[in-house]
C-alpha cells in the first residue's frame, strides 16, 4: 500500500487480460536513487543487519532472566521503549541489505537515509539512558542490584552499541537521485 505522501509517484496502468477482464496495475514513474558511494553503503548492510538480530537476541535475553532492574520503572521504560526504534531499524537494515547495488525508489531512499539514522538515535538514547539508570541504582543502592542486573547492563550497552552504529553510518547511507530506470 502506498501512502499519501508517495501516491504522485505511480501512475495506475491498465490492460486487458487473456480472459478479457481488466487489470489494473500501478506503476512507478518517479525518481530513482542511488547511493552516493555503493561500496560503503553495502559496507554498512554487512554488518548493520546481523547487528540489528544480534540485538534483538540481547533484547530478548536480557528480559529473560529474574533480575532487579525489570522491577526498577526508570530502567525497564526505556529498554522496553527500545524496541519500536529497534524493530524500524531492523527494518531499515533488511531493505539495505536486500537492495544493496539497486536503484532505490523514492519511499526507500528515504526509509535509507532519514529513517534508518532517527531510528539508530533512539535505539542509542533509550537504551543507553537504560543502562544508565540501572548503573545509577547499583552505585546508589548496591544492595538492589544482583548478578542478573549486569547481564542485563550489558546488554542494554550493546544494544545501545548498535544503535551507535546504526547512527555512526548515516553519512555512507546517503543517497541521490540517479538517471532514469534501463
Amino acid at each position: 500500500m502506498v501512502t499519501r505522501k508517495y501516491i504522485r509517484d505511480y501512475k495506475l496502468s491498465e490492460s486487458v487480460t487473456a480472459r478479457g477482464g481488466i487489470r489494473t496495475e500501478a506503476v512507478y514513474v518517479g525518481k530513482y536513487y542511488a547511493f552516493e558511494d555503493a561500496a560503503l553503503a553495502e559496507r554498512a548492510a554487512r554488518l548493520l543487519l546481523p547487528g540489528c538480530c544480534l540485538a534483538w537476541l540481547l533484547f530478548v535475553g536480557a528480559l529473560v532472566p529474574r533480575s532487579g532492574a525489570s522491577k526498577l520503572m526508570w530502567v525497564i521504560l526505556p529498554y522496553a521503549f527500545s524496541a519500536l526504534p529497534l524493530g524500524y531499524m531492523t527494518d531499515s537494515a533488511l531493505l539495505l541489505y536486500r537492495r544493496r547495488g539497486k536503484r532505490l525508489i523514492r519511499s526507500e531512499s528515504e526509509k535509507l537515509s532519514k529513517r534508518l539514522p532517527v531510528c539508530a538515535f533512539w535505539a542509542l538514547a533509550l537504551a543507553g539512558v537504560s543502562a544508565l539508570a540501572l548503573g545509577v541504582t547499583a552505585l546508589v543502592s548496591p544492595g538492589s542490584v544482583n548478578g542478573y542486573d549486569v547481564i542485563f547492563g550489558l546488554c542494554a550497552a550493546l544494544i545501545a552499541a548498535v544503535g551507535g552504529y546504526g547512527f555512526a553510518v548515516r553519512e555512507r547511507l546517503r543517497t541521490a537521485e540517479c538517471g532514469e530506470e534501463d
